[in-house]
């Protein structure tokens, strides 16, 4: 599927190449899933492929905002692909653990806390419904029960209360390089 977008930003950063290279991308992951058979489960092959998902869908978004002259816009969607960029490192970095298991156990129990506090959400504020709610609030009991890792925070699955602890990731110059790098110069 071509671009189909002419316009001076589209042709000076060549966003049709982009976008051909981003089709490929989807064409050969979805190949993979038919040939080996994937199906859905709460395994690390599904976290790959939600977070590739979810990259080709973002950066589609970014070829046509840039196409259309809004860098702010597109330069804040740079945000949740390197943030797909630092989570699968992670797991990459502790693929070989013992307890690898748990880090994807409590991805997807993180997963279910945040559907179950929506769903809180929309029982007290909208539907006003007590009973589903305190139905809810025990259910979410019993999620983080489940957990193997038991901290604060965003990223708590992967056993810190703070965001993820890049050091153990990156060797120690590809880092700070890569986050110091203008978002823009992801695009290019």
């Amino acid at each position: 599927m071509a671009l189909c977008i002419q316009t001076p930003c589209s042709l000076q950063w060549r966003l049709d190449e982009l976008d051909k290279i981003i089709d490929s991308m989807e064409n050969e992951i979805e190949a993979a899933i038919t040939q080996q058979q994937i199906q859905t489960g709460h395994d690390y092959t599904n976290i790959i492929l939600r977070t590739a998902g979810k990259s080709i869908v973002s950066m589609r978004e970014i070829i046509h905002l840039s196409a259309f002259g809004y860098p702010d816009g597109a330069l804040s969607l740079t945000r949740n692909i390197y943030e797909h960029v630092i989570i699968l490192a992670f797991f990459e970095n502790h693929k070989s653990d013992n307890d690898f298991g748990n880090y994807v156990d409590d991805y997807y129990v993180d997963y279910d806390i945040q559907r179950n506090k929506a769903l809180q959400y929309e029982s007290k504020n909208c539907t006003q419904d007590a009973e589903a709610l305190t139905a809810l609030k025990n259910e979410l009991d019993q999620l983080k029960q489940t957990a193997h890792h038991r901290v604060a925070g965003d990223y708590w699955w992967s056993g810190s209360s703070i965001y993820i602890n890049h050091y153990d990731i990156f060797p120690r110059i590809f880092f700070p390089v890569l986050h110091l790098a203008p978002p823009f110069f992801l695009l290019l």
